[in-house]
C-alpha cells in the first residue's frame, strides 16, 4: 500500500504570507480591470444595437399612446368642450393643455388637465 503524498502547503490552501496575499490581490485586480475595459469597448462598439433593442418597448408604447384618442365627451360623457374665446367670467371647468406650457417654474406637459375658473384680470382681460 502506498503512502499518501504530502501536498505542498500552498496547494492545500495553506498559509500565505502578507506579500503573497498582496500579489494575489494585485493579479485579481488587474484581471478585473482588463475585463471591465474589454467589456466597455465591446459595448461601445455595439451600443447602437443595444439602444435599439432596449428602446423597442418604449417606441411601441409611444406608438400606442399616439393612436389613443381622448374622447371629446370627457370622462363621464356629460362634459362640454368649449373654445377659450367662448368662456365667460366665473365659468369653472378643467383646462387641458395642448402643448408644453410653463407656469412659473413648472413645465406642464401636453394632455395635462387642471381645474380652473375664469377670472377677470386687472387689465380687463379674461384669464384661467
Amino acid at each position: 500500500m502506498s503512502e499518501p503524498q504530502i501536498e505542498p502547503e500552498m496547494e492545500r490552501g495553506g498559509n500565505m504570507s502578507f506579500l503573497e496575499h498582496l500579489d494575489e490581490l494585485r493579479r485579481r485586480l488587474v484581471n478585473v480591470v482588463v475585463i471591465v475595459i474589454i467589456s466597455f469597448m465591446f459595448c461601445w462598439i455595439v451600443s447602437d444595437e443595444i439602444y435599439d433593442f432596449l428602446s423597442v418597448p418604449i417606441r411601441r408604447a409611444i406608438s400606442e399612446a399616439e393612436q389613443n384618442q381622448v374622447p371629446i365627451t370627457g370622462l363621464t360623457g356629460e362634459e362640454k368642450v368649449l373654445v377659450v374665446s367662448d368662456l365667460k367670467e366665473g365659468d369653472r371647468g378643467r383646462y387641458v393643455f395642448d402643448r408644453p406650457t410653463r407656469l412659473g417654474t413648472t413645465l406642464i406637459q401636453p394632455g395635462t388637465s387642471v381645474s380652473s375658473t375664469v377670472v377677470k384680470e386687472p387689465a380687463g382681460t379674461l384669464a384661467l
